[in-house]
C-alpha cells in the first residue's frame, strides 16, 4: 500500500478508539500522527465531534504545497458513516487559535492573520501589488524602467502619503501570500530601489474565497 492508503487503513483499524469513551485514545491518536507524517512530517490532524457527527480534520499546517496533499487524501477516504473529513490550510484558525509560525507577530504575519480570519484562502497564488515610494517622480520612473526590462509588471504614479515622498511605483508580483514570500519580495524591492533612493510602502492583493479555493483544489487534483 501506498501512505496515503496505509494512513486509511490504520484509521479504520483505529476507529473505535476514537469513539470509545469521552476522549479519543492518546495511544491511537499517537499511531494515526505517525501514520499521518509517513505521508508528510508536516502534516497534522485533529479529531472533533459536533451535533452532525464526528470530524476528522485534516491540516496543511500553513504549508501551501500541502493543500493538494490533503485534498487527494480526502479523495481517497474510504466510506466512513458518522464522519467528516475537513480540510484545512491551518487549522488553529478553526478553534479560534493563532499559530505563530504561520503568523508571526510582525507587521506582514498580523496582515496574513486578518485576512486568514475573514476566510482569505491564503494558499493559493495570485497578484500581490507591492508600493514602491521615491521622492519624485524621475526616481519612480527609473525604478519602474528598471524593472520592467527585468521582466515585472511596475507603473510609476505621484504620491503623497509620506512625507519627503512624492511619487510611487506599484510593483505587482505573483505570489502565495505567506510571510516568508512577502518577507523576500520586500526583501529584493528594497535592493533594487536602493540606488534610486526609494523605500518599500507596503502591500496588498485581492481575496481569494473559499469557493475559488476549492475550484483550484480540483483542478490540482483532477
Amino acid at each position: 500500500m501506498n501512505p496515503v492508503q496505509t494512513f486509511w487503513h490504520d484509521f479504520l483499524h483505529l476507529l473505535p478508539q476514537f469513539t470509545e469513551g469521552d476522549e479519543p485514545s492518546q495511544s491511537a491518536m499517537e499511531s494515526l500522527l505517525t501514520s499521518l507524517q509517513m505521508i508528510d512530517d508536516r502534516l497534522y490532524f485533529f479529531i472533533g465531534s459536533t451535533d452532525e457527527g464526528m470530524d476528522l480534520i485534516l491540516s496543511a499546517e500553513g504549508y501551501p504545497d500541502l493543500m493538494p496533499v490533503i485534498a487527494d487524501m480526502k479523495a481517497a477516504a474510504p466510506a466512513m458513516p458518522g464522519w467528516h473529513i475537513v480540510v484545512s490550510y491551518e487549522a488553529d484558525l478553526l478553534f479560534g487559535q493563532r499559530n505563530m509560525r504561520v503568523f508571526p507577530d510582525t507587521d506582514n504575519g498580523n496582515v496574513l492573520y486578518m485576512m486568514a480570519c475573514k476566510g482569505d484562502a491564503l494558499w493559493i497564488s495570485r497578484a500581490v501589488n507591492f508600493s514602491v515610494v521615491f521622492q519624485d517622480m524621475q526616481a519612480a520612473e527609473a525604478f519602474a524602467v528598471k524593472l520592467r526590462e527585468d521582466g515585472y509588471s511596475c507603473d510609476a504614479s505621484p504620491y503623497d502619503g509620506a512625507e519627503r515622498f512624492h511619487a510611487q511605483a506599484e510593483v505587482r508580483l505573483p505570489l502565495i501570500p505567506t510571510c516568508d514570500n512577502i518577507g523576500k519580495a520586500e526583501d529584493m524591492l528594497a535592493a533594487l530601489a536602493l540606488p534610486f533612493g526609494g523605500r518599500n510602502d507596503g502591500w496588498g492583493c485581492f481575496e481569494v474565497s473559499a469557493e475559488e479555493a476549492n475550484l483550484a483544489l480540483q483542478k490540482i487534483t483532477g
